[in-house]
């Protein structure tokens, strides 16, 4: 059940990622400016619209890769052991750059090797935060 689970949820994840890259430039734009406007009234952020913005869109990208990596990671673990966590790297490098030739042949938009680094960078930082926490949970269970 957990293994078609973690399948389900990593599948929806890299829909919802390429999903999002095909949206074309003058759109994706126009809903990352409307976020980041909602951020900067919420939180009350004095300094230039566009960096906030650009802080906005990098997030984005680090963000959905922290969660594709944690869910990759939990879903190959589970089938491959150890391997699994470089096959999940493997995985999310793999998506990231078709993510970015996606955003490549769409119009307004162009792929970047930045963010390719930006999303492996993401996804590293959501496997280690979930084999993080399965240590803490091996380590609660050895103790009780």
């Amino acid at each position: 059940m957990k293994k078609k689970f973690w399948l389900l949820i990593c599948l929806a994840l890299v829909v919802v990622i390429w999903m999002n890259s095909s949206i074309q430039g003058d759109i994706s734009n126009q809903i990352s400016e409307h976020l980041t406007e909602i951020l900067v009234n919420l939180f009350h952020i004095e300094t230039d619209f566009l960096s906030v913005h650009v802080f906005v869109r990098k997030s984005a990208h680090f963000i959905e890769y922290a969660l594709l990596g944690g869910v990759s990671v939990s879903l190959l673990t589970y089938y491959f052991k150890k391997k699994g966590i470089v096959l999940a790297i493997l995985l999310c490098a793999l998506i990231a750059s078709a993510d970015e030739l996606i955003q490549y042949y769409t119009p307004n938009r162009n792929g970047q090797m930045n963010d390719v680094i930006l999303d492996i960078c993401g996804a590293i930082c959501g496997i280690l935060i979930i084999l993080a926490i399965k240590k803490i949970r091996c380590r609660i269970k050895a103790n009780q």
